[in-house]
């Protein structure tokens, strides 16, 4: 059986991840990262859940210090809107 970890941003997805890279061997286990992953027979799939209004007051603080991959989306898209 494989496992995958569906790991959204900002709901402690990097410490569960470096936990089950240590209990489970590599081949038994994916870190899926917003992708899609094809159906597959034999899955445990996992994901972690935060309260919404302090996962995007988080996601929002995040961004405030111009890091992560919803910021750095926004950040290119008005470029590319200023220099039409």
């Amino acid at each position: 059986m494989k496992i995958i970890f569906n790991h959204l941003e900002k709901t402690g997805g990097t410490t569960i991840h470096f936990l089950f890279t240590q209990i489970i061997k590599e081949e038994k286990y994916i870190r899926n990262m917003h992708r899609i992953v094809p159906e597959i027979d034999n899955v445990f799939n996992i994901i972690s859940i935060r309260n919404p209004f302090n996962f995007y007051k988080s996601l929002y603080l995040y961004g405030c210090e111009g890091r992560g991959g919803l910021y750095k989306n926004i950040k290119k898209n008005y470029k590319n809107k200023m220099n039409f």
